[in-house]
């Protein structure tokens, strides 16, 4: 079984983490016919935490998992704390193939999306 964890920094404000939470629901709606399970993860201040998410997962029986950080930068937490848990668990959980999506930010069409996302804004007239 496959699955996909979406993973964010995680707010001190309750009404970021449920923005978050409904975007990454709105994702799995889409992706049912790839995914069996499609979740939330945190790397700090919220829960689950990536470890207590991924390993969630395993205990319902999944075999794959794919990690998409939901950042824009390639900062300190895409650079090396997301790869060092993925490490941590692929040593302590050898049975489940865990993959390291490319961040949010790297995407080619996100300049695209922020152009569009500003002609809807109406901000060129």
């Amino acid at each position: 079984m496959k699955a996909l964890l979406v993973v964010a920094h995680g707010s001190r404000r309750e009404q970021a983490n449920e923005e978050f939470t409904a975007f990454v629901q709105n994702i799995g709606e889409k992706t049912r016919e790839y995914y069996h399970f499609v979740g939330t993860a945190f790397l700090e201040i919220c829960h689950p935490s990536l470890v207590d998410a991924a390993r969630a997962l395993m205990a319902k029986g999944v075999t794959h998992i794919h990690v998409y950080p939901y950042f824009l930068n390639t900062g300190k937490h895409v650079d090396v704390d997301i790869p060092a848990i993925i490490k941590g668990l692929k040593e302590s959980t050898p049975d489940c193939h865990i993959t390291m999506l490319e961040y949010f930010g790297k995407s080619n069409g996100i300049v695209n999306f922020a152009l569009q996302h500003l002609r809807s804004q109406d901000v060129w007239h």
